[in-house]
């Protein structure tokens, strides 16, 4: 998020000026984690490794 303290809160006040801005973050948050974390894709590596062994 940020490289410091000030950073940091620089960013907060930007994001609490800002909430459409917050609002875009949060959204894009959300996309990202059903993308990439979702139970199948996370299990897929797993599943791919016991099958290739039966």
């Amino acid at each position: 998020v940020a490289d410091g303290a000030m950073d940091f809160a620089d960013t907060v006040v930007r994001l609490l000026r800002d909430p459409e801005l917050g609002q875009r973050l949060a959204v894009a948050g959300r996309e990202f984690v059903e993308t990439h974390h979702r139970w199948d894709a996370a299990l897929a590596p797993m599943r791919e490794a016991v099958f290739s062994r039966l």
